[in-house]
């Protein structure tokens, strides 16, 4: 077993930095990344997610995100729609991890390289017009992001089932993955918080930039999202700062 404690005891970024300068600590940052269980408490475990719970932790996160996710709300994104997403499967595979409680996936903290972003062309005439229902998502995040030079570690998905939320998962979570791109030698960890809810489970460890109103936010001269109150906003660690 992985022993992360130190992670969950861990309240700002300076403090977990200080303590990966730990070797007992990296050393278990290894044991995790290389598939070993983190027993956190009550039943819960984090782990890195193996090929196997890949579509069961996608199908999960694309049901939270269309539930719970203002805009997606707001479109009426399905969850075919939500996972035409620009993401490596390959390289995400070995950066992302789950949490389980028994055999039940109950959260999926999906990361990736940025480089290996890439926009969907699509095929077929169902596939366009799926793009361009959320096409005015993509463009709104592009509205939120912050250009970063060096090797970047992307937050793309995290998601915690509702019975599950207030726990603090989504604080321990953002912390192993800055841990876990801290201890891979990424210059920066990034990623959108895609409400103010979700700024607050990575802001210990992230500096959040100013967040963009959903109802502010133009395409063509129009407010797709003026209906909604809440905001977005791009959160980033400088993991090579002294």
């Amino acid at each position: 077993m992985a022993d992360l404690n130190w992670i969950v005891d861990s309240l700002t970024w300076e403090d977990l930095k200080q303590r990966l300068q730990d070797p007992q600590n990296v050393e278990e940052v290894k044991k995790f990344l290389s598939g070993e269980p983190f027993n956190y408490i009550e039943g819960i475990q984090f782990q890195m997610l193996p090929s196997e719970l890949a579509s069961q932790a996608l199908d999960l996160t694309a049901e939270i995100h269309t539930q719970k996710i203002p805009i997606n709300r707001f479109l009426n994104v399905s969850k075919e729609q939500f996972l035409m997403q620009p993401i490596d499967k390959t390289d995400f595979m070995t950066k992302s991890f789950i949490i389980k409680v028994g055999e039940e996936i109950i959260g999926a903290f999906i990361t990736c390289d940025k480089e290996t972003i890439e926009f969907p062309k699509p095929q077929t005439e169902e596939e366009t017009q799926l793009f361009m229902k959320v096409k005015p998502v993509w463009k709104f995040i592009e509205t939120c992001k912050v250009e970063l030079k060096g090797r970047v570690l992307y937050g793309y998905f995290d998601a915690v089932k509702e019975e599950y939320s207030r726990r603090g998962l989504g604080r321990i979570g953002n912390g192993i993955r800055v841990a876990l791109g801290y201890y891979l030698g990424y210059d920066y960890i990034a990623r959108l918080a895609n409400n103010s809810s979700s700024a607050k489970c990575a802001s210990a460890y992230m500096e959040t930039y100013p967040p963009v109103q959903f109802s502010s936010f133009e395409i063509n001269g129009q407010k797709p999202f003026e209906e909604l109150d809440d905001s977005a906003c791009f959160q980033v660690t400088n993991l090579r700062s002294e």
